[in-house]
Parts: C-alpha cells; sequence; structure tokens
C-alpha cells in the first residue's frame, strides 16, 4: 500500500469505530432514578411506569432510590401512596362501588428519557377530600348517599371517570366521615333518605363550588360541614359559613 494511503485509511478506520460507538449508544437504555424526601408512616411506595410497549409495577423504599433501565423517548412516571387495596394492574386505582376514596397520594410526570441516565424527585399531592358532617341534632334516623362521577385514577395519575357511591361513616361524636376522588366537574350529589325512602337529593358539587371549593388546587382541602335535621325532614337550604379558608359549610 502506498505510503500516502496509510493516514487516509486510518482515518477513515476511525471514522467507521466512532459512528458504530454512537449508534450503540443510542440503542442503549436510559436508567429511570426516581426519589422521595417524604418521610412517612408508610415506608413503601408504589411506582407505575407507562412505557411505550409495556405498564411496570414496583416498588420504591421511602428514602432510598428507584433505578430502572426504560428504553430512551417518552414514558409517564407514576409514584404513590395509599393505594394498594385498590389498585388493579393495568388500570390504576379503582375504586369499588359502595367504598369511599382512598387516602391517596400521587405524583405523576411525562419524562423524557434521554442520555445515559434521568433523575426525578417526586413530591406526592393529596389526591382526596375527606369531609367531616356534623349533625345537629345528632342521631336521628336519617341515612346518607354520596353519589358521583369518578371512580378512580389512572396509570398517569389522572381522574377516571365512572359511577361512584359511598355510604358516610359514623366517625362518632355526632360525625360522619367520607373521602372523595378530585373532582373534574359540579356533578356530586347527595341522597338523604329516611326508612327507605328519598327526602331529598342535594347537588353537593354545586354546594361546594359556590363555597369557593377548589379541586384544582395542588393538595386537596378537607372540608367540614354542617347538617341540620329538623323535624320537617331536611327542608333547610345550604349557606356558607363566614370562615370559607377552613372549608366550613353549614347545610
Amino acid at each position: 500500500m502506498s505510503r500516502w494511503l496509510f493516514p487516509l485509511f486510518f482515518s477513515a478506520l476511525a471514522l467507521a469505530l466512532s459512528s458504530c460507538i454512537k449508534e450503540d449508544r443510542d440503542g442503549c437504555p436510559c436508567v429511570l432514578v426516581l426519589s422521595t424526601e417524604e418521610s412517612v408512616e408508610d415506608s413503601r411506595y408504589s411506582v407505575y411506569l407507562s412505557l411505550e410497549e409495556e405498564a411496570v409495577t414496583d416498588t420504591l423504599e421511602a428514602g432510598g432510590e428507584y433505578r430502572r433501565p426504560v428504553p430512551r423517548g417518552f414514558l409517564y412516571a407514576t409514584v404513590a401512596l395509599g393505594d394498594r387495596e385498590t389498585f388493579v394492574h393495568g388500570q390504576g386505582i379503582v375504586i369499588p362501588k359502595g367504598s369511599d376514596c382512598p387516602p391517596v397520594r400521587l405524583w405523576s410526570r411525562p419524562v423524557k428519557a434521554v442520555g445515559e441516565i434521568v433523575s426525578r424527585s417526586a413530591v406526592l399531592s393529596k389526591e382526596y377530600c375527606l369531609v367531616r358532617m356534623k349533625l345537629e341534632p345528632p342521631g336521628g334516623n336519617l341515612d346518607f348517599l354520596v353519589r358521583g362521577s369518578i371512580s378512580g385514577y389512572d396509570l398517569d395519575g389522572n381522574p377516571v371517570g365512572g359511577e361512584f357511591e359511598c355510604v358516610p361513616k359514623d366517625a362518632g361524636g355526632g360525625f360522619l366521615e367520607f373521602r372523595l376522588p378530585r373532582q373534574r366537574d359540579n356533578s356530586l350529589l347527595m341522597d338523604v333518605s329516611s326508612g327507605g325512602v328519598l327526602l331529598r337529593t342535594f347537588a353537593l358539587g354545586e354546594i361546594l363550588f359556590r363555597a369557593g371549593y377548589s379541586w384544582k388546587d395542588r393538595d386537596l382541602k378537607d372540608i367540614s360541614m354542617e347538617v341540620s335535621c329538623s323535624a320537617s325532614v331536611f327542608l333547610t337550604d345550604f349557606s356558607v359559613w363566614e370562615n370559607v379558608e377552613n372549608r366550613e359549610i353549614l347545610l
């Protein structure tokens, strides 16, 4: 081979090797790293990944890191607490009819997996609203049923449409309690019955809206309500207490 061809040969070889290495790196997965700084009694978080060809369910220990090779490109990552009893593989959090919302906290974000490693810190938001309802006077023979149109959360942490029904639980001291999932509209209803006979249906979602409650808050606030149970079968209208900041609503 001519002496002047050697530099040209080695330059071409280096270029080919460089191209090969670049192609190999592009085909390699990216390592996804998830972490959370929250300190909670439940030491294990649920991790859901929506990848292009599969859905992954895993766990993350509190205070630790979750690492997993993922294909390069876009994915959805969700970290959750309080969802275990209602999680359905391939669907997400499904609230059974007759049950209220679990005390679930979620973090969900789209992630662009590029480079060798991509890291995200999960700061979970409160995705349920605890309603405490005080009966005045306590007791009585009234039954309550709350109805809505959100029945859970999908694998990306979004509210899912579906039939929701729950019966408020006796919390003692004349209080009833129930938890609501994040709503997309004001369609919540509350039925009041006695002896199996429906007495009245309240547009609970509209009442909360007029009281200034927001379902768009990052952390859903809890609600306190007072129900005046008169002998004339619950004929009073809703009105709002002045202390709206604490979400106290008078029925």
